[in-house]
């Protein structure tokens, strides 16, 4: 039937040879989960497939997170940054404060890192969950060399007092000068 021919022994160097075939391969094997195979949050992440990872957290708890919360958070606040993603955020939340120690989970690292990713959505969700940043200092001068008013006015106006270093404005003030952003120098005045 196949005449003495081992396609495998064949088809394997040439496509391991081959860019483009290798690249092909494996897109497609990465591709090719059905849905039952799918638990990794990096893989949906990766692939933008928020509303396959929104439905296993709703009805499977059993998703794969990377093995450390920093980095999990990271990829949360690179990748969640819309109004669309609360639910999921939710669910999220949820999951890792079950799944990680609250010494794996730092509030304030968790709200630096939304600040460093210039997710306004993300901060805001975690305020909206009773937590504050402790030092305001770094945040205020990241958001104002991101030049994100939306982000910079959330921190001025949270609960603890703001910081009454004057250096620190005058950083935050040479960020937003720098942007040329008026709205936020007058804000910062």
């Amino acid at each position: 039937m196949n005449a003495g021919v081992n396609t495998g022994e064949k088809t394997a160097p040439v496509v391991v040879a081959n860019p483009i075939l290798n690249k092909d391969c494996i897109l497609s094997l990465n591709r090719a989960y059905r849905y039952d195979d799918v638990y990794s949050f990096s893989w949906m992440m990766k692939w933008n497939h928020f509303q396959l990872l929104l439905d296993k957290l709703k009805h499977e708890p059993h998703v794969i997170y990377y093995p450390s919360a920093k980095q999990t958070i990271h990829l949360i606040a690179t990748s969640l940054n819309s109004d669309q993603h609360l639910e999921l955020l939710e669910l999220l939340y949820q999951q890792l404060f079950l799944t990680f120690s609250a010494n794996e989970i730092n509030v304030d690292s968790v709200l630096n890192v939304s600040v460093t990713c210039n997710n306004t959505t993300f901060y805001k969700f975690i305020q909206s969950k009773g937590h504050c940043i402790n030092d305001k200092g770094e945040a205020l001068i990241m958001a104002a060399s991101k030049s994100n008013l939306d982000l910079l006015q959330l921190i001025i106006k949270t609960p603890s007092s703001i910081m009454k270093s004057v250096e620190t404005w005058q950083n935050v003030l040479i960020k937003a000068l720098e942007k040329k952003n008026h709205e936020m120098v007058e804000l910062i005045m």
